[in-house]
């Protein structure tokens, strides 16, 4: 299975001062794991049989997680799901 994920947190590995400034995106990324692995086994579940829907649904769940992790909804749903304390 190609890893397709990385390619949405790519650019939220930015330099900063002189430092990655990866601590403060550690919310974005949990929220989108919470959001992007229980997506991709459903569309597992129901597109078994017909790998191209299968990894056709997984490219649109890449394309909203990206979209997402650019908005602070993925951060919300970390902070929901975990707690307030990330």
């Amino acid at each position: 299975m190609p890893c397709l994920m990385p390619l949405v947190w790519v650019p939220y590995l930015v330099v900063a001062e002189g430092e990655r400034n990866v601590a403060a995106y550690i919310p974005t990324l949990l929220g989108c794991l919470i959001m992007g692995v229980p997506a991709i086994l459903l569309a597992w579940i129901a597109f078994r049989r017909e790998r191209v829907l299968f990894w056709f649904a997984v490219a649109l769940i890449a394309v909203g997680l990206g979209y997402l992790a650019t908005t602070p909804a993925a951060e919300g749903v970390a902070k929901v799901v975990m707690g307030r304390r990330i």
